[in-house]
């Protein structure tokens, strides 16, 4: 194979030709750095942003102080007047089971927020390492 008149002719790269390749490559990404680190910071806000959750949150307590309200006043308003016991059955027994379900979804929400959604934002330390990333013209250890 490498001996002789014909030389083995499967190109070849040697760990220069890989290095060079590799720099050029990593200063590609680096002269990019601003819009990576700008999506990157994107994607960290998308994720870690709990505005609508916490809007339904608040209106779901809003709406389960609101049915207290008026399950106490449909028992007030029972042990002071005589009504049909069956009306106030209903009226009463829907009152609970719209705070069941008031309660229930909000104990989901509060449970995607905790576990659904990142409960910090990532640190900011790899980004701060991004930021002073220069081009490079050789591979060191020491380099980026």
């Amino acid at each position: 194979k490498f001996k002789g008149e014909h030389k083995c002719e499967t190109p070849h790269l040697d760990e220069e030709t890989i290095k060079a390749r590799f720099v050029t490559a990593l200063n590609a990404i680096i002269e990019s750095k601003d819009n990576i680190l700008e999506d990157c910071r994107l994607m960290q806000a998308t994720l870690t942003d709990c505005t609508g959750i916490d809007t339904e949150i608040e209106s779901l307590l809003e709406e389960i102080e609101a049915v207290t309200e008026l399950t106490k006043r449909c028992i007030a308003e029972n042990s002071q007047t005589a009504q049909n016991q069956e009306e106030y059955a209903a009226r009463y027994n829907g009152f609970v089971e719209r705070y069941e379900k008031a309660k229930a979804r909000l104990e989901q929400l509060r449970t995607t927020k905790l576990h659904g959604k990142p409960r910090q934002k990532p640190s900011e330390l790899s980004c701060s390492r991004c930021r002073s990333w220069t081009p490079s013209t050789s591979l060191t250890k020491n380099s980026g």
